[in-house]
């Protein structure tokens, strides 16, 4: 996808464009906008439309783990052709949205806008997926994010961890510390035994922050050890304290 002045700098003059375009090796999408036949079909709409991609839609066509439940398409409208009565799109509460030079919004801005559509777990899982994968530091993100950060993001921004390796472990790490308990993000495997791909501690009883000794017969211990082997149960998870999800 291409504006018309990223065309001229790809050698395109006006008239080897329309010249392109009458051959069909080019698409007009709308007025100032060009895409080739390999563009992505989603994005295409969106250009078409008078918007660009963003939010969710713009983290997953980026390439980051986004949890299941966000198949709808996320866009923001062009200022110049919001007009009355038309929404905006996914933007933040906070700060002025960029002008829509891209035909998708950049991964910070599109993560600052899925703060208002994610539930607060998955955003920090794909906000640890961002984090991980690009080498960025929080503090680095959370300087970033400062012009859209409002009181919700300043707190979600307080619950990341780049050094969370896949979603469903942040989902974890989130949900395990929301019931109180300390959780070690990537420790060391000499100090807990590699079990079943999940890292369990050797002690057979878990302790909360809140001080209470859990027996391994509890929800909360068997998330870590199997009552009976040891061994890690994924079906524990979903049934004892992830609900319905899958972490197959």
């Amino acid at each position: 996808m291409f504006s018309r002045a990223q065309m001229g700098r790809l050698g395109f003059t006006d008239a080897t464009l329309r010249t392109a375009i009458r051959q069909g090796r080019v698409r007009r999408l709308r007025q100032g906008w060009f895409a080739f036949d390999d563009a992505d079909p989603t994005v295409v709409s969106a250009v078409k439309a008078g918007r660009v991609l963003g939010c969710v839609s713009a983290l997953t066509l980026s390439g980051l783990w986004v949890p299941p439940g966000y198949s709808s398409v996320h866009v923001r409208r062009s200022k110049a052709l919001l007009g009355a009565g038309k929404r905006a799109g996914c933007t933040t509460p906070v700060g002025r949205a960029p002008a829509t030079l891209t035909p998708v919004d950049p991964v910070e801005y599109a993560l600052a806008c899925a703060a208002s559509c994610m539930t607060a777990e998955d955003w920090i899982a794909v906000c640890d997926s961002y984090l991980n994968s690009t080498g960025t530091s929080v503090d680095d993100l959370r300087f970033r994010l400062e012009p859209f950060t409002g009181y919700r993001l300043a707190g979600l921004l307080e619950k990341v961890d780049e050094r969370s390796q896949s979603g469903t472990e942040s989902i974890m790490r989130v949900r395990l510390r929301a019931i109180g308990f300390d959780v070690v993000v990537q420790p060391g495997i000499a100090e807990y035994e590699w079990t079943g791909g999940c890292r369990c501690a050797s002690s057979t009883t878990t302790s909360s922050s809140a001080g209470r000794t859990h027996s391994p017969t509890s929800a909360a211990s068997r998330t870590t050890t199997d009552t009976e082997s040891g061994a890690f149960d994924p079906a524990v998870w979903s049934t004892d304290l992830f609900g319905a999800m899958n972490y197959d």
